[in-house]
């Protein structure tokens, strides 16, 4: 199984939010924190943030995708 990852440009973009909300997200725990690739290169897991996406489609809360993020 290939597991596919996004940069942060790529996976801000994917979700919609610019660069301060999407960090702003992060730190509420509404977005995983991502994967370090080495150095200073992170990156976001594809499948985690197709999880958010669809709990966001779903009309979920923020308290919801909390729990969401913390069980990845």
């Amino acid at each position: 199984m290939a597991i596919s990852v996004e940069r942060g440009k790529q996976a801000r973009a994917r979700m919609g939010l610019s660069q301060s909300t999407f960090y702003e997200h992060l730190s509420k725990g509404l977005i995983p924190p991502g994967v370090s690739l080495g150095g200073r290169i992170v990156a976001w897991p594809s499948d985690e943030l197709d999880q958010i996406i669809q709990a966001r489609i779903a009309g979920a809360s923020d308290e919801t995708i909390r729990g969401i993020v913390r069980g990845l």
